[in-house]
């Protein structure tokens, strides 16, 4: 075990495109224990933690992870910078992996890679590739919704102290990976490019996509890989057409457009 080296998931019950979607309910549990349980199958990671707010609205979150005894740290709505330095300071984090709650499909065996890469590179931060229209702009890319970033606190609390604009504040490493000349940078790529491949959940089509996935693959649980996603879209080509109308709009062009300085990523 990669000591003290925690995920932190970054939930709220406020999404502007589908408000409650981290608890809506994918074979009869939320989706945010789905992404849990499946942080836990990674060996090297200390600890999984819930990010949340203090808002009203996000008190279910942290009524959820009290049942399920999940650590969980409540801060700021806006400020999700603030909120993970936080979390992330109190508990102790030397290293930390940030997933969003709207990737149940997230695989424990990429997580593993990703560490690795991260350690082994003596990188400051480093991320899955994923997804058309993210940050990464050649090919090899995993599909949408696999994605995650591994950072050092260091680096995090160098974004926390020096960032002051409201994007860099929203969405928390985009002050480290638009300097690589500055921090080192690398990503984990796929052999091959899965770019156009829609698994996260932003929207009620990717929600009906995932459930259908799960009630084909893991009806009871089980974690079931991208291979096996893969092999059942290739059966059931019909289902990429549920949310393929969402593919390419994950937010990040205008990040990264004024990234003047776009350096090395490996």
């Amino acid at each position: 075990m990669i000591d003290f080296c925690k995920a932190i998931i970054q939930a709220r019950m406020s999404s502007s495109r589908l408000p409650g979607k981290v608890m809506e309910l994918i074979e009869d549990r939320p989706m945010l224990q789905h992404i849990i349980e499946r942080l836990r199958a990674v060996d090297d990671l200390d600890d999984v933690i819930v990010a949340t707010s203090t808002e009203l609205e996000d008190e279910i979150i942290q009524e959820f992870c009290r049942k399920k005894n999940i650590t969980c740290f409540a801060g700021s709505r806006d400020d999700v910078l603030d909120r993970f330095y936080n979390a992330a300071t109190i508990n102790n984090a030397n290293c930390i992996v940030r997933i969003t709650a709207d990737c149940p499909l997230i695989e424990s065996s990429l997580i593993s890679k990703l560490l690795n890469l991260f350690f082994e590179g003596n990188y400051e931060y480093a991320s899955i590739a994923a997804g058309a229209g993210s940050i990464h702009l050649d090919d090899g890319c995993y599909p949408n919704g696999l994605d995650a970033e591994c950072f050092s606190y260091s680096a995090l609390s160098t974004a926390w102290k020096e960032a002051r604009s409201k994007d860099d504040r929203e969405h928390v490493t985009s002050f480290l990976w638009r300097q690589p000349n500055r921090f080192r940078v690398g990503s984990l790529r796929s052999s091959e490019d899965y770019s156009l491949q829609r698994w996260t959940v932003d929207h009620q089509e990717d929600l009906s996509f995932v459930r259908q996935v799960f009630a084909a693959l893991g009806p009871n649980g089980e974690h079931f890989g991208m291979d096996d996603v893969l092999a059942l879209l290739k059966e059931q080509p019909e289902l990429n057409k549920i949310n393929a109308k969402w593919i390419g709009h994950e937010g990040y062009e205008s990040l990264w457009d004024n990234n003047v300085d776009t350096g090395r990523q490996e």
